[in-house]
């Protein structure tokens, strides 16, 4: 009997471009100051920072806050 594993050599990073686009079900929220006011966000595949649970554009200057 043969006891040897197979073992697939495995590509680190994106196999496709597919991998590369932002699925609507992995987004990452940050608290974030904007106008005066902090709410949860996050950023938009075209790089504008959005509400967290109604997608509205935030306007201004956003500050992350830790």
């Amino acid at each position: 009997m043969n006891n040897q594993m197979a073992v697939s050599k495995s590509r680190i990073g994106p196999l496709n471009n597919e991998l590369d686009s932002a699925s609507p079900f992995l987004v990452e929220f940050f608290t974030v100051q904007a106008l005066g006011s902090q709410c949860m966000a996050y950023r938009s595949q075209d790089g504008k920072w959005r509400r967290a649970f109604d997608h509205l554009e935030l306007p201004g200057y956003i500050r992350v806050l830790e």
